[in-house]
């Protein structure tokens, strides 16, 4: 395919920190993400760490692919796959055909923006629950997102988009703990604003819990669970976790059997 003819954005050399600029598409708003090779030696190290402690899949390793051009193509198969559905997410304009670079439409301004420009309390709430409600229905559609933090989501008067697929969260773990471990990035997020919103976090599981279906509700009260007494937790986890456990004291399935055999209580 040949490159499209925007200005800068195809210049800038892969080994830089900044891999995706904004350009323009046929005069529309656009962006352009090159090929890097990532990945975290600290996070996965922690993640190996915590799974036998936890008993959960949710710190396996989730980038589909150590390499740039591969996760990039993965990128674009899941926003075909999460736009069939019906999910506002990007449309792959153009790409190189080896997928050193893609440019993608323009979804409006990040989440995560709109929020720290909010001052008032009761409008980033209004925001940020729009993020959470539309994670639900995600959750509720069977899908999962792999990494939403409120940068990887759009705002906009359509509502909720969604950015960033290079995490394969589904392929590594059981879809409800994928799911709950969504839910626990986005809380993860939102702890920025908590200094200001005390109640913040409790609202948005509280919100989660009444919206979502009740596989990847359960999985996020046993994720609290499993979490809470690692001293390990950075402080931002470790707000989140509290939120949780909060809200959504876990028992354990033998125990809600139990209960539902013995019947109401007088």
């Amino acid at each position: 395919m040949k490159p499209p003819s925007f200005s800068f954005a195809l210049h800038i050399p892969t080994h830089q920190s900044v891999r995706t600029v904004k350009t323009t598409f046929n005069n529309e708003a656009a962006w352009t993400k090159h090929a890097l090779d990532k990945g975290s030696a600290v996070q996965h190290a922690l993640g190996l760490a915590l799974r036998p402690l936890t008993g959960l899949s949710i710190f396996n390793r989730t980038r589909a692919h150590k390499q740039g051009r591969a996760a990039l193509a993965f990128e674009a198969a899941r926003m075909e796959q999460l736009g069939g559905i019906g999910f506002r997410v990007p449309r792959v304009l153009a790409h190189a055909p080896d997928w050193s670079w893609m440019t993608t439409s323009d979804l409006g301004e990040n989440l995560r923006a709109v929020v720290d420009a909010t001052p008032d309390i009761q409008t980033r709430r209004v925001y940020l629950d729009m993020g959470m409600e539309a994670l639900a229905v995600m959750h509720a559609y069977g899908a999962w997102h792999g990494r939403p933090y409120q940068r990887d989501l759009t705002i906009s008067r359509r509502g909720i988009g969604w950015l960033d697929f290079e995490h394969d969260a589904g392929s590594v773990m059981p879809l409800e703990q994928a799911q709950a471990r969504d839910t626990l990035l986005y809380l993860v997020g939102a702890t920025r604003w908590a200094r200001d919103d005390a109640a913040l976090l409790p609202h948005l599981v509280s919100l989660y819990a009444k919206r979502a279906p009740q596989a990847p509700v359960d999985m996020l009260a046993r994720v609290g669970q499993a979490l809470s007494p690692l001293a390990l937790l950075p402080m931002r986890a470790g707000a989140a976790v509290d939120a949780i456990t909060g809200v959504l004291p876990y028992r354990r399935p033998a125990a809600r059997g139990a209960a539902h055999k013995a019947g109401p209580q007088a």
